[in-house]
């Protein structure tokens, strides 16, 4: 029975710029044969009734934190080492916090602990701060840090579709990826993959990271306005 790694790509858009997050999950061997992209999707907050996502889920904490202005699009889910399980779910949902809100250059942030030498924290930025969420000189205010705190604790956990007739475990992770030289590039450029199989990537796995948040704003340079991702 093998071991399984997933992608999940959640696509927004905040003020015109294109925002992308990545999560990595990890599914054991003994969950494998009952684990696919469907039930990944699924276990992190999809479907959305009524612009709401899943009640208690990942996706639902994200969208009590972040703004009314920031409006999901899409998931695209998939089995790294797959070309058949994945899946794309298109998404008409928006944040929940009314009001104005921060440039998409402003974030919360999250980061995980350590769990394999091998292999840096992992780091998330969510653009969609209302103003009513932060403080004179960035501080997020005690309402906002509470939500952040929920989502960290939703990132951190093993999750599982709540559908699903033979459950699997989807566990949080942190990858490491193959340094490699980009074929052509002049002058010579290097980039980062997935490591070809499966059984090497679990070399550079952290798995089981635990999450926490920021208690002040971050910067995310990338999704500067005519930037943004």
């Amino acid at each position: 029975m093998a071991q399984k790694l997933y992608e999940v790509v959640l696509k927004g858009v905040y003020y015109g710029q294109v925002c992308i997050n990545r999560f990595n999950y990890y599914v054991s061997p003994a969950d494998g044969p009952n684990a696919s992209a469907n039930n990944l999707a699924n276990a992190m907050g999809l479907p959305v009734t009524a612009g709401a996502f899943v009640e208690l889920s990942l996706l639902e904490a994200h969208q009590a934190l972040v703004s009314s202005n920031y409006l999901y699009t899409s998931m695209f889910v998939r089995d790294v080492y797959s070309n058949t399980d994945f899946t794309e779910r298109f998404i008409d949902a928006i944040g929940a916090v009314t009001g104005e809100s921060l440039s998409p250059v402003m974030a919360f942030g999250f980061r995980t602990d350590i769990k394999n030498l091998a292999v840096h924290r992992g780091m998330k930025r969510f653009a969609g701060i209302a103003e009513t969420q932060q403080n004179t000189g960035g501080t997020l205010t005690a309402g906002a840090i509470t939500l952040a705190e929920a989502l960290a604790g939703k990132m951190s956990e093993a999750i599982v579709d709540p559908g699903a007739d033979i459950g699997a475990f989807f566990t949080p992770c942190v990858v490491g990826k193959e340094r490699y030289l980009v074929p052509g590039s002049d002058p010579e450029r290097f980039a980062y993959r997935y490591f070809p199989t499966v059984d090497e990537q679990f070399a550079s796995l952290a798995i089981g990271v635990t999450w926490e948040n920021y208690d002040q704003s971050r910067s995310q340079v990338s999704r500067q306005y005519q930037r943004g991702i």
